[in-house]
């Protein structure tokens, strides 16, 4: 019953109302800062979005030529209602839109590295279990590398190169 009482005393003390905003503030302030630059890159990413959408004249300069052809034809645009942006842009002809594409890859590549970042650190926590804690750098490293690459042990021609094989007893 005494313990009860003391708990109750403390949940009587006044809320730190003060730090709370304080921290409030800096989780404010800070969210700003790291967002600020999509602010100025809202223009790029409609544009990136949808190059149908735009006035030319709005567009950098080395691409307002692009995007007025690019407007003006309508087997570009049938291919673009398909709704696949980096198909898209990979259908681009990149003597007709060169400066197009580099723009456009730009934003592709931000969403590629994102996504490798992201499924390393998946596979690091799944290889990285309770059971396989005590891995070195070198090992986590190798099973990364194995995990998150496309590559395909050539078997047959290891084989082939095999001079001896090693027989057990």
């Amino acid at each position: 019953m005494l313990y009860c009482a003391e708990l109750h005393k403390k949940g009587e003390a006044e809320f730190p109302s003060s730090f709370a905003n304080s921290v409030i503030l800096d989780l404010k302030e800070q969210f700003w800062k790291r967002f600020a630059d999509l602010d100025s890159s809202a223009q790029e990413i409609r544009l990136f979005q949808n190059p149908f959408d735009c006035d030319a004249a709005d567009v950098p300069s080395q691409i307002q030529m692009e995007i007025i052809e690019l407007q003006e034809n309508y087997h570009i645009k049938d291919k673009y209602k398909e709704g696949n942006l980096i198909k898209f842009y990979k259908f681009l002809n990149s003597e007709q839109f060169p400066n197009l594409k580099k723009f456009a890859y730009k934003f592709i590549s931000i969403f590629g590295t994102t996504y490798l970042c992201e499924q390393t650190f998946s596979q690091m926590k799944y290889i990285k279990s309770k059971y396989r804690e005590n891995l070195s750098n070198e090992h986590l490293k190798s099973l990364l590398v194995i995990s998150v690459s496309k590559f395909e042990p050539q078997f047959n021609q290891i084989l082939r190169m095999q001079k001896e094989f090693h027989h057990s007893h």
